[in-house]
């Protein structure tokens, strides 16, 4: 990790667990899980569980991943 991944103002992502800021980086609109955006698509929603954003619960609910 270089000195600029290691300072407070990253988190892990929630899917690749690589860097994101804590402050302008991208969140799932529902749960607020860090989450890069290419990590999202390559998914298909978010990763947190039980998330209304989740591929599992948009399935149970008919609804698309925003």
């Amino acid at each position: 990790m270089t000195a600029d991944t290691e300072a407070p103002n990253f988190v892990s992502c929630a899917y690749c667990r690589g860097p994101v800021r804590t402050i302008s980086g991208p969140k799932c609109e529902s749960c607020e899980v860090p989450i890069h955006r290419d990590c999202w698509i390559d998914f298909g929603g978010c990763p947190s569980f039980a998330c209304a954003n989740s591929p599992d619960m948009q399935t149970k609910s008919g609804q698309p991943a925003r």
